[in-house]
């Protein structure tokens, strides 16, 4: 599921690319729920986005940071925008319907209270 957006088939690029998302992710793994901030899954969506081709397995780990994010009560604008932002192609049609059903709301819902305020 990895995606190389430089278009260069070099192994040196997806040697580091693969050590990029590793540390990504043991890093998040290291910080543990209490030293994690809404910055932590903004990073991780946007790693996520530029690293992995579109598909349900993307889908699933966004899912799962999302998950995460909320259970920690970490989900702002930023990890909103993020989301929605990263995920404009489909990921399968589970995560589509619930990016449609609940995320986009929450975008309108952001958007408006910005710019209202």
């Amino acid at each position: 599921p990895w995606s190389n957006n430089n278009n260069n088939n070099n192994n040196d690029d997806e040697f580091t690319r693969d050590e990029a998302i590793h540390a990504a992710f043991f890093v998040y793994d290291a910080l543990g729920s209490s030293r994690r901030n809404s910055a932590t899954y903004r990073y991780m969506l946007n790693i996520l986005a530029k690293y992995f081709i579109p598909s349900s397995t993307r889908g699933n780990i966004a899912f799962g940071l999302w998950t995460r994010a909320t259970e920690e009560s970490l989900v702002d604008h930023n990890v909103i925008v993020a989301l929605m932002g990263a995920f404009e192609d489909s990921n399968g049609t589970e995560f589509d319907e619930w990016i449609d059903a609940h995320i986009r709301p929450l975008m309108d819902d952001t958007t408006t209270t910005t710019t209202t305020t």
